[in-house]
């Protein structure tokens, strides 16, 4: 069960009203009754509401609040602040990992060149990082996955995972725009797993997609630092994985993006340091341009 106050914002109070909002109460556009009475604050022809939702499960949650979305195109969902829900259950970072910031490397989909894997492998080997994450789930064998992961020594191999067969990552992966927030909660109960925020709807902002991930038990949130995405705010972020929700772990953000050793130092220089535990690095692109100088 998850009941939570739900803050949308939009400029369109017609298509909200039509639209959207009456299928977040299971009816349909001709039957509004349900819907309830909109309180609205409104600031430069924007309208912000909120309103309480309950459901039964994550994935009943996530299709009520988000799945009519697009044929309301200017509402954005803004906030999601629960008020109760059922324990969740998940397998925690180790303590070595829990602490601190973590450091890790990125292997990129649809560039195999088994030279730069190697390279950015022994990369995060030489430089102490925590674990390198893979983002190809499809273009590997099996055999292939076996001898990357040989190669990881003391690195955690983050990988990503579209099912729960077969897998050989020591943390796993999920998209849950692509492969759905039930795969991601089932892995969460067995693995660390990571919630990674490709293709995440523009119409939904950062605090939402963070609570979800951690009502779905996810260890690390894999989002997009600032130089990447400027309505990605790290304070917020971190605020959101921190807030206290009864029965619902903590989370750790991973910022990807433009991530090199500038970027990590001027992230941690404008955090308090009691948030480091908060925060994580994984660099891509960076690494590759450094291993091929």
């Amino acid at each position: 069960m998850i009941k939570a106050e739900i803050t949308y914002t939009f400029t369109n109070k017609e298509s909200f009203e039509t639209r959207l909002l009456p299928y977040i109460f299971g009816c349909g556009m001709f039957y509004t009754k349900k819907n309830p009475k909109l309180i609205l604050s409104s600031q430069n022809s924007i309208y912000e509401t909120s309103f309480v939702v309950e459901t039964r499960n994550l994935t009943q949650f996530v299709s009520a609040i988000t799945g009519m979305l697009r044929f309301s195109p200017d509402s954005i969902l803004k906030n999601i602040k629960i008020i109760k829900c059922d324990k969740v259950i998940s397998k925690g970072l180790p303590k070595e990992y829990e602490n601190k910031p973590i450091i890790g490397a990125i292997l990129k989909p649809s560039i195999y060149f088994e030279k730069n894997i190697k390279g950015i492998i022994d990369y995060a080997n030489n430089n102490d990082y925590d674990f390198v994450k893979d983002d190809d789930a499809s273009e590997y064998s099996k055999e292939e996955f076996k001898k990357i992961k040989s190669q990881m020594k003391n690195l955690k191999y983050l990988q990503k995972i579209t099912s729960l067969d077969n897998n050989l990552g020591d943390w796993w992966m999920v998209v849950p725009w692509v492969y759905g927030w039930n795969l991601l909660e089932e892995s969460s109960k067995i693995n660390v797993t990571a919630s990674h925020c490709a293709s995440l709807p523009s119409q939904i902002e950062w605090q939402p997609f963070i609570i979800l991930s951690r009502l779905a038990g996810a260890s690390l949130v894999v989002g997009a630092d600032k130089k990447f995405d400027s309505t990605f705010i790290i304070e917020e972020a971190i605020k959101a994985s921190k807030e206290t929700i009864a029965g619902v772990p903590e989370t750790k953000i991973i910022l990807g993006g433009g991530i090199n050793p500038k970027r990590i130092n001027e992230v941690l220089k404008s955090l308090p340091k009691e948030d480091y535990r908060y925060i994580g690095f994984a660099s891509g692109s960076w690494i590759v341009n450094e291993i091929d100088k």
